[in-house]
């Protein structure tokens, strides 16, 4: 919270500095308005060691209702609500307040009801590609009197006549228009012909706000937070139209005349503990995008280049994910628990027979059947895990020209694939990092890779391919998977 600070070497030698205060006296300042609240979560915190739980006080839990980053129009009356509960029942106090310090609208905005938890608003100010940052204050009476917090960050979207600016800290991305030939699909539906660069649009798929991104040889849509918090990848449209996890919630318990289970267990990468990354389901996340140095970059109807970032994050689990033209790669920036990086979803766009036409295919190059099994099931031959450092499902139809790969880095004996079964008519499940929790991932060490790959190129290319995006994941490959 009170970290934006940096070294200025030039005028203090050594010296932490916020660079937006100009005179020294006041260069702390960014850290004065919180520390109350942090002596007094100390002293709490000394309780904790010698009282029970029931003798201490422990911070009250505050939760936005809705996004924590949601784009906003100059003029727009923003809502602000939440939810807010006490560990031990003690009557609570609220604040909403502009946290101008942080943010970059350089004006002043007016909260109504700034003491109300669930009818405050604001409107925002008429500053085109600029940010509001808000922060929900909710304080116990308990002793010693403890504090708890969320931001809300608001990107307000710019004017018609700024949406073809370039970021000048990322030359390669631009919000130019496609080209003539290249029109924007409908949500649910894929590119034709598919755009030589990854593109970005903001979209309402299956009832939730997703990023549609055109990318790693297809197009995936990727629930964004806005709604509810919900967070993953709950489409992934091959060059001929397949959606290869189709997380198609509004037809419920499988009420859509096609044969299939509950669609809302599909997903990709279905990350983390608490639902975090995994589509259909609140996690409390937020989503932005960021340039190679970090730094936010306010999205206006569409990103275009050749290396867009994207971070979603909770209070517990933080990942980037790098799009490319050529492939998709996910870094993992925290996790304060548990994950691994899991497919859900029907091979070629829907689930038929396995092993005459679905099938998953190792490093070793065999074709083997997606047997039906259950959580934690692995194929008899491998004990309890694939000896591969990726795999990749293949629909034998003519007419489906690509496959579905994912790789985790140095993946070796102790940290290969540990789950690869069938779900009935709904989907497989490939995992790297579940087996029922006994040998999930933890740490920030793991590096995973993804995308569509032409079917074509055999198992010898589309080996060599995976094998040199996990060497290098975060750069683009020479060889295209956008091509058939």
């Amino acid at each position: 919270w009170g970290g934006r600070s940096a070294y200025d070497d030039q005028a203090y030698p050594n010296h932490i500095t916020d660079k937006d205060l100009e005179e020294d006296g006041d260069r702390n300042k960014m850290y004065w308005r919180w520390v109350p609240a942090a002596q007094n979560d100390f002293a709490a915190r000394m309780d904790w060691c010698v009282k029970e739980f029931k003798d201490a006080n422990h911070a009250p839990v505050a939760k936005v209702k809705g996004a924590l980053v949601r784009d906003v129009k100059p003029g727009e009356t923003v809502k602000l609500a939440a939810t807010a509960t006490d560990p031990d029942g003690n009557q609570l106090t609220y604040k909403w307040w502009q946290y101008a310090d942080a943010d970059c609208a350089r004006a002043t905005v007016a909260i109504a009801n700034s003491a109300s938890l669930d009818n405050a608003s604001f409107v925002a100010p008429n500053k085109p590609g600029k940010q509001v940052h808000i922060i929900l204050e909710v304080t116990d009476n308990g002793t010693p009197p403890l504090t708890g917090y969320q931001r809300v960050i608001c990107n307000i979207k710019s004017t018609s006549d700024a949406s073809t600016e370039v970021n000048p800290t990322m030359p390669s991305i631009n919000r130019a228009s496609a080209p003539v030939n290249q029109t924007e699909p409908a949500a649910g539906a894929p590119y034709s012909p598919h755009p030589e660069k990854v593109v970005v649009t903001k979209v309402k798929h299956f009832d939730n706000m997703c990023w549609k991104i055109a990318t790693a040889g297809g197009t995936w849509y990727f629930e964004n937070g806005e709604t509810e918090g919900k967070s993953g990848f709950s489409s992934a449209f091959d060059l001929v139209g397949n959606d290869w996890i189709g997380n198609d919630a509004d037809k419920g318990y499988n009420k859509s005349p096609s044969k299939g289970g509950r669609r809302e267990y599909r997903g990709w990468p279905n990350f983390g503990e608490g639902n975090f990354d995994h589509p259909q389901r609140t996690s409390g996340t937020s989503t932005r995008w960021v340039d190679a140095g970090g730094k936010e970059i306010p999205f206006a109807d569409k990103l275009e280049g050749d290396h867009l970032i994207m971070r979603s994050a909770n209070a517990n689990y933080e990942l980037e994910y790098h799009f490319f033209p050529t492939h998709a790669a996910i870094k993992v920036l925290k996790a304060n628990g548990k994950y691994a990086f899991l497919f859900e979803g029907p091979i070629g766009g829907e689930q038929e027979a396995s092993v005459e036409k679905d099938y998953y295919v190792l490093k070793d190059g065999k074709p083997r059947e997606c047997k039906a099994g259950g959580l934690g099931y692995l194929e008899p031959e491998f004990g309890n895990k694939f000896p591969s450092p990726f795999f990749y499902l293949v629909d034998s139809d003519p007419k489906d020209t690509q496959v579905l790969y994912v790789g985790v880095k140095n993946a070796g004996p102790e940290t290969a694939g540990d789950e690869g079964w069938r779900q009935g008519e709904n989907m497989v499940i490939f995992s790297y990092g579940r087996d029922q929790d006994k040998r999930a991932y933890t740490g920030t060490n793991a590096v995973c890779v993804f995308g569509f790959y032409p079917k074509a190129a055999g198992h010898e290319a589309i080996s060599a391919f995976i094998e040199s995006r996990l060497a290098a994941p975060f750069s683009r490959a020479t060889t295209s998977s956008n091509e058939p």
